[in-house]
């Protein structure tokens, strides 16, 4: 990965939560525009009103373009359940002096699992000024400490793994990692 990303994380944030509502303002806008018509046109092909191909064809157009505003009212819900998750986690990691992922899972009566991977997608959206350590469970915000991430190949499986140090092991079968 490099050099830690510059962006401030709390305008990452902001924007994140500015397009998590304008995505599902303008997902319902867009699922109410194109639904009815298709609604619409598929009474007119069952009542056997539609003369035209175009007025057999509409229909299909119009709920298919109403999907992909379904889609953007989930894919901004999941935004938004991702930063509401960033709020709670950031207060409860602030409260705990050793950052440990393991005692946030017990706190939060979640899955370790769970939580790695939640914390995984806000490391890599940048909400964070740090890294998640997935060896020692724990995250780190110092980004001047942070060692540099790299990707190892492993002896075991041929799968492809984002180490920090120099020291790891995959993800995917265990096998020890060495860079």
């Amino acid at each position: 990965m490099g050099k830690q990303k510059t962006i401030n994380n709390s305008f990452r944030v902001r924007l994140d939560t500015f397009w998590a509502h304008t995505g599902r303002i303008f997902g319902w806008i867009g699922l109410v525009f194109w639904a009815l018509p298709g609604i619409v046109g598929f009474s007119d092909l069952l009542y056997g009103t539609a003369d035209s191909a175009v007025d057999r064809a509409m229909p299909f157009v119009c709920l298919a373009l109403a999907a992909l505003h379904g889609l953007l009212i989930w894919s901004a819900g999941r935004r938004k359940e991702l930063i509401d998750d960033f709020r709670l986690y950031c207060a409860m990691l602030a409260k705990s002096e050793d950052k440990s992922v393991v005692r946030l899972a017990e706190k939060l009566n979640l899955p370790l699992k769970t939580v790695l991977d939640r914390l995984d997608k806000m490391c890599r959206r940048g909400y964070f000024n740090g890294y998640l350590d997935h060896q020692d469970q724990c995250i780190h915000f110092s980004s001047a400490d942070a060692p540099q991430e790299q990707v190892v190949v492993c002896p075991g499986c041929g799968a492809r793994n984002n180490v920090h140090g120099p020291v790891g092991q995959c993800r995917y079968c265990g096998a020890p990692l060495k860079q």
